[in-house]
């Protein structure tokens, strides 16, 4: 919660532009007061006083950051990483919000499983730019792509031939990646553990058998739900049914 002014400022200026005047005013004594709390040292209430700002649709990267410093503070480390996840694909590259993010992970018990290295050192961009920039460059890079064609084919002019592939490299990778994003999202949502630990089970009932625990802050696939339950994967080899309430959407 640095720069108190600064962000004071961005949060109200963002309320006022998507919320009529009366809400605006709402949401904005919100915020202020959850600051309040936040500098008394009242986490917990500064938490709950800014997820009430997003949960009302106010939908803000650097408003994400401060819930999770909130509850990191409180000392709730699965909802710190939870809004913390939440504000990265707006935020992408915050230095801040990466090495806060990076922190928090440090206490959580469980081990992620081992991530593809090559896989994320071709696809570098993918956590570097927000999922609406990269929809942006394939239009841009594919109107570029167009005007190079029709100056080539219809007016005869010279072009190089590198300054067209150059166009449609950029125009498959952002396009595909955007697309590969947003069917990865529907598909396959993440989420994050939020209560100290959970039990995961064989099936929809307390009554079945635990497999495995998982903690607060670890991050899961989450592959169906049923019933007030959700199962979830955190490995190839882990699997099973917590109830949803355990876990966080990110």
């Amino acid at each position: 919660m640095k720069r108190k002014g600064r962000i004071t400022a961005i949060i109200v200026l963002v309320v006022l532009v998507f919320t009529g005047t009366a809400l605006a005013q709402e949401l904005s004594r919100k915020f202020l007061n959850a600051v309040d709390a936040y500098e008394k040292g009242q986490y917990e209430a500064a938490a709950n006083g800014f997820s009430r700002i997003a949960e009302s649709g106010v939908r803000n990267g650097k408003l994400y950051y401060n819930i999770g410093n909130a509850w990191f503070k409180a000392g709730d480390i699965g909802r710190a990483i939870l809004w913390y996840e939440r504000a990265m694909p707006l935020r992408p590259g915050d230095p801040e919000l990466v090495f806060n993010l990076s922190h928090a992970r440090s206490f959580v018990k469980d081990k992620a499983p081992a991530e593809n290295a090559l896989w994320h050192a071709i696809f570098f961009w993918r956590d570097m730019v927000q999922q609406r920039h990269m929809v942006w460059i394939a239009v841009i890079f594919n109107g570029l792509f167009a005007i190079g064609l029709f100056w080539r084919m219809v007016l005869k002019r010279y072009l190089p031939s590198a300054a067209l592939y150059g166009c449609l490299f950029v125009v498959l990778a952002a396009g595909g990646t955007a697309g590969f994003n947003m069917a990865a999202e529907r598909m396959t949502p993440k989420g994050i553990v939020l209560p100290a630990s959970v039990s995961v089970k064989s099936g929809i009932s307390d009554l079945s058998t635990e497999l495995f625990v998982l903690h607060a802050g670890t991050k899961v696939s989450i592959e169906a739900e049923k019933k007030g339950y959700c199962r979830i994967r955190f490995a190839d080899e882990k699997m099973g049914w917590v109830k949803q309430d355990n876990i966080g959407i990110i």
